[in-house]
């Protein structure tokens, strides 16, 4: 991937100067401001024997005037975005095309303070919760189904640990890559679903049968209502589809969860009279996918449904998940 072409001659000097690679960072990655912040990345590095990656970011504060650089050094292999939120710097990066990796750092304390390993992370729409898959390592059982974790930007990294064993278990490593790092960037966030792990308030998602195993339908794709009290998906378990709901408004560990079978029947064509109805009923169900939630001004849900190998849309409304 070649260099963005916006990305300044300074800054492309500065990184051939130490002997550096440029990665394909885009311009919006390289440089990032808001009314108090501006910040920059400056450098990246290899740091041998174990090919760890640093970069340096140097932030200005606006109303201070004062400068300042952090490092945020861990599994992160290219950056993909930054955001900012409020006193903190959420990267998102790629980690050897594997997963993605989330930085987290503290731009007061100038210091990175969490990493995640995940799949499809997310802000939420006021910016103060990141919603992911958990990831499962290369050689994970087969059986493992669907786990969505939430990270309040609002809390502490051991706040965001719901098991006991994972809080400060990033203190104590020597490496990024140590064993103990890199669980401790597993096993983080507050499960919200399945209802199973939020009981047991617990990382592990192994289940035996195939009708057991959730799969979440809008891969990444999550709709954030009412100023993100409550957050929507769509989840494929036991041979249906359901709509999702889970109540934040009371906090994260005091969540609910409302769901609903999705009808995919009311919007085909097929004779209920037919002989092998159950059988196509089945067959069509497994060749739609939930391409879109969109919310209405009278309180239910748009659902675009895209049907495999072809383009057509098929579009459905249907009420939020109530008691």
């Amino acid at each position: 991937m070649k260099c963005s072409k916006s990305v300044s001659s300074i800054i492309i000097a500065l990184l051939f100067s130490f002997g550096l690679h440029c990665v394909g960072f885009a311009a919006n990655v390289v440089d990032i401001e808001n009314e108090e912040y501006m910040i920059k990345l400056t450098r990246w590095e290899r740091l041998p024997p174990y090919d760890d990656r640093k970069f340096t970011f140097s932030v200005h504060h606006k109303l201070t005037q004062q400068d300042s650089i952090i490092e945020m050094e861990n599994m992160t292999t290219e950056i993909g975005e930054i955001k900012i939120v409020k006193d903190r710097l959420v990267i998102f990066g790629d980690v050897s095309n594997a997963a993605w990796g989330v930085t987290i750092l503290d731009l007061k304390r100038h210091k990175e303070i969490d990493f995640i390993i995940c799949y499809r992370p997310q802000l939420s729409e006021t910016k103060r919760y990141l919603i992911y898959e958990k990831f499962y390592p290369r050689f994970s059982p087969e059986e493992a189904s669907d786990l969505i974790l939430i990270y309040d930007l609002e809390q502490s990294p051991e706040d965001n640990r719901v098991e006991e064993k994972y809080k400060n278990i990033r203190e104590k490593s020597k490496r990024v890559g140590d064993p103990g790092y890199l669980i401790a960037s597993e096993n983080v966030g507050y499960p919200i679903y399945p209802e199973e792990n939020i009981a047991k308030q617990t990382y592990f998602v192994w289940v035996p049968s195939p009708e057991e195993r959730h799969f979440i339908l809008t891969r990444g794709k999550y709709l954030w209502l009412d100023q993100d009290n409550k957050i929507l998906f769509v989840d494929g378990y036991g041979g249906e589809n359901w709509l999702v709901l889970v109540d934040l408004s009371k906090g994260l560990s005091k969540m609910t969860i409302k769901k609903k079978i999705i009808d995919v029947a009311s919007v085909l064509t097929l004779d209920p009279k037919t002989p092998d109805y159950e059988t196509l009923l089945k067959e069509e169900k497994e060749r739609f996918a939930v391409s879109e939630l969109r919310p209405r001004k009278d309180g239910r849900i748009d659902i675009h449904l895209s049907r495999e190998r072809k383009y057509r849309v098929t579009a459905m409304t249907i009420d939020l998940p109530s008691e």
